[in-house]
């Protein structure tokens, strides 16, 4: 712009008038021209603003010193002159005198002189560059605020809070409230907007909830909780919510948490149920007792299930009837009486339709055998779930409520798979039952056919008739004494039976020599304890039987027969029948002389302690002689006198 500076008349005089009236010092921008617009004046602030020293501005255009943005030097006279008319405010974008700009805020006031005729006109102005900036970025920034709480997840909630006069809190009132948080109170906006928190459901169903906005408001500290917010129909749902102070009352986040709830709920009870199949399957394992496994199941049925009572009817192999084998829950034994025919009743619907059984209100009509029962129990619910094990039905799992149930399909299934190892636990226990049967048979043959080999060599030598029998008895007293275990002692008496089955293998005219035999004879007749062993090693039943017939000659300085066995080396059962062996051959008749007394027969045995015989064994042999004794027990003794045995 070309220089139009000039020096108006008087301009030294009224610069000083001016000065005089106006502080240098106000921290606004002053600038005073006359009625055509030429600047007489210009405080420091502006010249610091405007970047103009007083001297170059003064008796210049205002439009050349103070340059709006975007307009010309005419423009910017007419408008100043249009305004130098009456007092103006506004903001204007102003040019610097270095070419930048700024935003000012502008107010210009005229002046009139003593007559009343305007004479000058005074501007003041101010950079509000950055309040107008910071006040653009918080609008903007709560306009972005806006927009995040509205789309937020969460229910956003802003309460002010009321007091009285005293200071207390009264009150809290919903001053807004984004779109989620009208979506969860189920109330339109404009309803809530300026109502007290304790009037609008469901807070003022949240027990306590008031007295905790108070607490955070008062002590400033955030609350951050899980809360079951009861419902006029229905469960609870549950919220998360975080109480945050404010200056004037409380902001609120909610977030529904129900299905997270109802989640961890679901996820809870599957685990509570996989313990509580592993616990059955514990029960299967660690005991075949079907009855012990039948507890353990009816007590998780009934935790697990949520029943009041639970029955477990089975059906008995090549049988048409379900009878009770277990139960808990019920306030009578009347339901252990149960036994209903195929074609009776509900469990035997379960059966015959082989899929669960539900009804309410069980009809007495179709329960005639158990109708007292259900009458006086006050069962309303009644389901029935099948017992399957490998295609064939076993028994039926009955689940009793004395109040109105509705069972999902999570609950059913349960039953379903709880009905199912019920279903393997009978199984496996009727298998075991079967197999400890059928063990018990085979064992009681395998004796049945021990004996009559027995009794063969009995029949065959008639001179030791009745010894077989004797020797077994004591054998098994004589154990017991020793604290040997009832498994152990079966194992001595297969092999006290079968003692001398080695001398099968002997031939006649050795074995019922009546003479000495000779050296010769000897060696064979000592092979009988190896043709004891070759003859029984081979059955597996009988193995363990072997240590008698094999090692009963073996003597305990090792000068017996067949291996010259020694001490500890010779086994504890051919030990012991050693004894009882010599004990009943010399308490018996022999053709060449009668039997020996008791008394002689007992200082024998002594007196082989330690070379012949296991001192211990002797010990607990005498004891038990002595035990005998003591319970009169002559007939015992005179039985063995009498017997004609010969000992080879």
């Amino acid at each position: 712009m070309a220089n139009t500076k000039r020096s108006p008349a008087g301009v030294g005089g009224r610069q000083s008038e001016i000065q005089a009236k106006i502080p240098n010092l106000i921290e606004q921008a002053i600038i005073v021209t006359d009625t055509d617009g030429i600047v007489t004046y210009m405080n420091p602030y502006a010249e610091q603003l405007y970047g103009w020293n007083a001297e170059d501005a003064l008796g210049r255009a205002i439009s050349e010193v103070c340059v709006s943005e975007g307009s010309d030097g005419k423009a910017a006279a007419a408008e100043w002159a249009a305004r130098a008319k009456k007092r103006w405010s506004g903001e204007l974008l102003v040019q610097r005198r270095d070419g930048t700009s700024f935003l000012a805020s502008v107010v210009q006031t005229p002046v009139s002189d003593a007559s009343g005729s305007p004479c000058w006109v005074m501007a003041v102005s101010s950079d509000i560059t950055d309040t107008r900036c910071a006040a653009t970025e918080l609008s903007e920034s709560e306009e972005r605020f806006r927009a995040a709480a509205e789309g937020s997840l969460d229910a956003l909630f802003i309460l002010t809070c009321e007091r009285d006069k005293a200071g207390a809190v009264t009150d809290f009132v919903f001053t807004d409230l984004n779109a989620r948080a009208e979506q969860q109170l189920g109330i339109p906006r404009a309803e809530v907007i300026g109502r007290s928190v304790l009037k609008v459901p469901p807070m003022n169903r949240m027990g306590g909830f008031f007295d905790k906005c108070v607490q955070v408001y008062e002590t400033g500290r955030v609350l951050d909780e899980d809360y079951a917010v009861p419902s006029a129909k229905g469960p609870p749902s549950w919220w998360h919510h975080q109480v945050i102070p404010l200056a004037d009352g409380v902001a609120i986040s909610n977030r529904d948490i129900t299905e997270k709830k109802l989640g961890e709920e679901r996820i809870a009870t599957q685990l509570q149920h996989v313990a509580a199949l592993r616990a059955i399957d514990y029960a299967i394992a660690g005991s075949l007792d079907m009855r012990l496994t039948l507890n353990v199941v009816t007590e998780q049925a009934l935790i697990q299930l949520g029943a009041d009572a639970i029955a477990i009817l089975l059906l008995a192999p090549n049988s048409l009837a379900l009878t009770y084998a277990a139960g808990r829950g019920f306030r009578t034994r009347a339901i252990e009486q149960s036994r209903l025919l195929l074609g009776e009743g509900l469990a035997s619907k379960a059966v015959l339709e082989r899929q669960l059984v539900h009804v309410h209100n069980p009809p007495r009509s179709l329960e005639l055998a158990r109708a007292p029962l259900l009458e006086t129990e006050g069962f309303v619910e009644y389901y029935a779930a099948p017992l399957t094990a490998k295609g064939e039905v076993v028994g039926v799992m009955e689940v009793f409520h004395r109040a109105a149930f509705t069972a999902d399909e999570a609950w059913r299934t349960f039953l379903e798979t709880l009905a199912g190892q019920t279903a393997v636990a009978v199984d496996s226990a009727r298998l075991f039952e079967d197999l400890q049967r059928s063990n018990m048979d085979l064992s009681l043959a395998y004796d049945a056919t021990i004996e009559g080999w027995s009794r063969a060599l009995d029949l065959r030598d008639k001179e030791t008739e009745g010894h077989t029998r004797r020797v077994t008895e004591m054998t098994e007293r004589v154990a017991r004494a020793m604290g040997i275990g009832e498994p152990e002692i079966a194992h001595m008496r297969r092999g006290a039976l079968l003692h001398d089955i080695g001398k099968m293998g002997v031939p006649d005219t050795i074995l019922f020599k009546p003479a000495a035999l000779t050296d010769e004879e000897w060696l064979v007749m000592r092979k009988h304890p190896q043709f004891a062993f070759a003859m029984l090693a081979p059955i597996d039943f009988l193995r363990p039987a072997l240590d008698i017939p094999y090692c009963h000659h073996e003597k305990w300085d090792g000068t017996g027969y067949p291996r010259g066995l020694k001490g500890e080396q010779i086994p504890l059962a051919a030990r012991l029948f050693a004894v009882i062996d010599v004990w009943d051959a010399l308490s018996s008749d022999r053709p060449y002389r009668k039997a020996w007394s008791e008394t002689k027969v007992t200082k024998h045995i002594k007196s082989q302690s330690g070379t012949a015989f296991d001192p211990r064994a002797v010990d607990v042999f005498l004891q038990v002689i002595d035990e005998m004794a003591g319970e009169r027990a002559p007939e015992l003794w005179d039985s063995v006198r009498t017997a004609p045995v010969v000992q080879r």
